[in-house]
C-alpha cells in the first residue's frame, strides 16, 4: 500500500478544461496590482494571458520592472495648488476609460501622471486623453513581449513621443522588413524620430501615429478579441480626423496651401489610407496632391529647388509606375511618367542607389515597366479612339497577326531608346505638369515596338547586373532578387501586352518564355519569402505570379494565396489582402488576360 510521506501533500491535479495545474489560491502580482481576481493557474494566469499581458508570476517577492532612467516612481503627498483640479481630472480620465472593463488592462499610473505633468501647460481636451489611453492600451495588448518597453514611456505627449515612435519604426516596421540588412553590410539606419520630432508638422506626427496604430493591428493575432481591434480602429479613426482636420486648415491657408510639409502630408495619408483600408480612393490623394505640384511650377522645377524633396518625389514616380501596372489600359496616369518627361525621370532614379529603400526594382527593369506602361497607354487610345491612326487587327484577321508581330509600326531608322545616343531619351523636361488624360497622340511618342522592347527585357542579364553593382558579400541574396524582379518584368510585359494584341497572342515561342520564367518565379519567391527582409520588397512580383496562375494548378494558387495572407503581418497593411481577393475573384472569373484581373486603378505597394 502507497503511503504519504509525512509532512507533503498530494500534487494537485490539472484542470480538466484547461489542462493546466491550478495551485493554491494565490493572486499573481499583476492581478494585485490591478486589484483585480486571478484565477491562480500556473505558470502564468489566464487573465494575463487573454489581456496579452506579461504574468510576473507568483513569487514571494514582486519581480523587478525597468524603469527609464530619470522616471520618478514614488512622490510625497502635496497639497493641490490653486487651478490644479482640471490637471487630476484629467489623469484619472486617462487611468481609466469610461467604457473599460474589469478585465481591461489598465494604463501604467506613473506614465499618465508623467504625461499630466509635462502636459500641463499645453491644452488638450477629455476626449483627447481617452483616445489617447485607448492607444495606449492597444499597444500593449498587440505587442506582449514588448510590454515592458513600450508601457514605460509617455508616448502621447505633445512631442509625438519620439521615443515610441522610433522603436516602432526602427525595430518592428524597418529592422523586420528591410532588405538592405540582406543586401548591404555597411551599417543600419536608424529613424531619428525621437530628435526631429519637435520640428515635424503637426500632421505628419499624426500621420506617424496612424501608421504604427495601423502596423500593430494588423499584427495582432488571428485569435484576438474583437475588443482589441475595436479599441485599434476607433484610435484611428481619431487621428485620421486629427490628420485630416490639420491638413484642411493648411490647405486654407495660401501660404502652407503647397508647402512641403502639406505635400508629404497628403502622401503620407495616401500611403496610410491604402494601409488601413486599400481602395481605389487613393486616385483622389493623388489627384490633389499632382495639383499642389503644379502649383509648386511642376516635379522638374521642385526637384531641382528643394533637394529635401527627392525621396517623397521618388515615392511619387514609384506609386505611379507600379499603380500603372495594376490599373486598366485605358486608365493609366502620366502626370510625373509622361513620356515628354522619361529622360528627368531616368535621370532622377539614376540619382538613388542600386537598391532603395522604397523599391528594390533594378533600374534597368523598372525604366522597362515605364516603357511598358506606354506601351498599354498607346494600345488602350487605338481600341477606344476611332480616330486613332493604328487600331488591332479585328477577329477575323487574328490568324495572320500572328506573322505580324506588332500592329504598332515601328521606324527602324529610330535609335533605340535604351542606347545612351539614343536622340529619344533626351527630350527637355515639361515645363507644365500634364493632365491625367491625353489631348492627342503626339503626347505620347513611340519609343519603341513591343517586340523590341521584349528583346531588350530577355536580354538583361541577372549575374552580369549583380557582378556591377551587388555585393559579393551577398551575392546569393542580390541574384535572388534581381531574379524575381527579371521574371517579373518579362511576365508583365507579355500578360499585359498580348492581351492588347501587341504581341503575337498564338505564339508558341512566347509561351515557352512565360513557362519558364513563371517557374523560376515561383521558385525564387518560395525562396525570397522565407526571408522576413524580404516579404515587403516581393509584393509586387507576387501579384505578377498571381496573374499569370490563372494558367497554372490549383496548387500554384494556394501558394500564392496563401503567401499573401501570411505575409500581412508582416508587411503590416490591408493592401495584400485586397490583392489577394482581386486575384481569388479573378481565378474564379476563368478569365486569363491582364485587364481582365485589374478592372480598377489598385495601388499595389507595401
Amino acid at each position: 500500500m502507497t503511503q504519504l510521506i509525512e509532512g507533503t501533500a498530494p500534487a494537485p491535479a490539472p484542470n480538466p478544461v484547461t489542462g493546466q495545474v491550478e495551485g493554491p489560491r494565490k493572486h499573481c502580482w499583476e492581478c494585485l496590482r490591478r486589484r483585480l481576481v486571478c484565477d491562480s493557474v500556473r505558470p502564468v494566469c489566464n487573465r494575463c494571458r487573454k489581456n496579452g499581458i506579461v504574468c510576473p508570476g507568483y513569487g514571494e517577492q514582486q519581480p523587478l520592472r525597468w524603469v527609464k532612467p530619470g522616471r520618478v516612481t514614488v512622490r510625497n503627498r502635496r497639497r493641490p495648488k490653486a487651478g490644479s483640479t482640471t490637471t487630476a481630472k484629467r489623469a484619472r480620465v486617462a487611468k481609466r476609460t469610461p467604457d473599460s472593463t474589469d478585465d481591461d488592462p489598465v494604463v501604467d499610473g506613473d506614465a499618465v501622471d508623467q504625461s499630466s505633468s509635462t502636459t500641463s501647460d499645453l491644452s488638450s481636451s477629455d476626449g483627447e486623453l481617452q483616445s489617447q489611453s485607448v492607444a495606449r492600451q492597444l499597444f500593449a495588448l498587440s505587442q506582449p513581449r514588448a510590454v515592458d518597453s513600450i508601457m514605460r514611456y509617455d508616448i502621447w505627449c505633445e512631442n509625438f513621443a519620439g521615443i515610441e515612435a522610433s522603436y516602432i519604426y526602427n525595430v518592428e516596421m524597418y529592422e523586420r522588413s528591410t532588405p538592405l540588412k540582406l543586401l548591404r553590410h555597411d551599417g543600419e539606419f536608424k529613424m531619428p524620430l525621437a530628435t526631429i520630432a519637435r520640428i515635424l508638422p503637426a500632421a505628419i506626427k499624426g500621420l506617424f501615429i496612424i501608421f504604427a496604430l495601423g502596423h500593430q493591428m494588423y499584427k495582432l493575432p488571428g485569435d484576438a478579441e474583437e475588443n482589441v481591434r475595436d479599441r485599434a480602429r476607433s484610435a484611428i479613426a481619431f487621428w485620421t480626423c486629427q490628420v485630416i482636420r490639420t491638413l484642411n486648415e493648411d490647405i486654407a491657408e495660401e501660404e502652407t496651401r503647397a508647402s512641403d510639409g502639406t505635400m508629404t502630408g497628403v502622401l503620407m495619408l495616401m500611403l496610410a489610407d491604402q494601409q488601413i483600408q486599400a481602395s481605389s480612393r487613393w486616385r483622389l490623394h493623388y489627384s490633389g496632391l499632382m495639383k499642389m505640384v503644379r502649383m509648386r511650377g511642376g516635379v522638374e522645377k521642385l526637384w531641382h529647388e528643394r533637394p529635401h524633396m527627392h525621396n517623397t518625389i521618388q515615392t511619387w514616380v514609384l506609386g505611379e509606375v507600379f499603380a500603372n501596372t495594376t490599373s486598366p489600359s485605358n486608365d493609366q496616369l502620366m502626370v510625373l511618367t509622361h513620356p515628354k518627361r522619361l529622360a528627368f525621370t531616368e535621370s532622377t532614379w539614376a540619382t538613388i542607389p542600386p537598391v532603395y529603400i522604397g523599391s528594390i526594382c533594378p533600374p534597368p527593369l523598372f525604366r522597362a515597366v515605364i516603357r511598358i506602361n506606354h506601351l498599354r497607354a498607346l494600345a488602350s487610345r487605338s481600341v477606344y479612339n476611332p480616330n486613332f491612326p493604328y487600331s488591332p487587327p479585328s477577329s477575323s484577321s487574328s490568324s495572320s497577326s500572328s506573322s505580324s508581330p506588332s500592329p504598332l509600326p515601328s521606324d527602324p531608322s529610330t535609335p533605340s531608346p535604351w542606347s545612351p545616343s539614343s536622340p529619344s531619351s533626351h527630350h527637355p523636361p515639361s515645363s507644365s505638369s500634364s493632365s491625367f488624360t491625353y489631348s492627342s497622340e503626339d503626347d505620347i511618342p513611340l519609343y519603341t515596338d513591343a517586340p523590341t522592347l521584349l528583346a531588350h527585357i530577355l536580354a538583361f542579364s541577372p549575374s552580369s547586373y549583380v557582378d556591377a553593382h551587388g555585393s559579393q558579400d551577398a551575392r546569393e541574396y542580390w541574384l535572388l532578387v534581381v531574379r524575381v524582379y527579371h521574371s517579373a518584368v518579362v511576365l508583365y510585359c507579355i500578360l499585359s501586352l498580348r492581351g492588347l494584341l501587341l504581341l503575337p497572342p498564338e505564339s508558341k515561342d512566347l509561351e515557352r518564355t512565360v513557362r519558364a520564367h513563371y517557374d523560376r518565379l515561383l521558385l525564387d519567391l518560395k525562396a525570397g519569402l522565407r526571408h522576413e527582409g524580404f516579404r515587403n520588397c516581393l509584393f509586387w512580383p507576387l501579384v505578377v505570379a498571381g496573374v499569370c496562375a490563372a494558367r497554372g494548378t490549383a496548387f500554384e494558387r494556394a501558394f500564392i494565396a496563401d503567401a499573401l495572407r501570411d505575409a500581412v503581418k508582416d508587411v503590416g497593411s490591408s493592401m495584400l489582402l485586397l490583392a489577394r481577393k482581386v486575384l481569388t475573384v479573378f481565378w474564379a472569373s476563368g478569365k486569363t488576360g491582364w485587364d481582365d484581373c485589374f478592372d480598377q486603378p489598385y495601388l499595389f505597394m507595401a
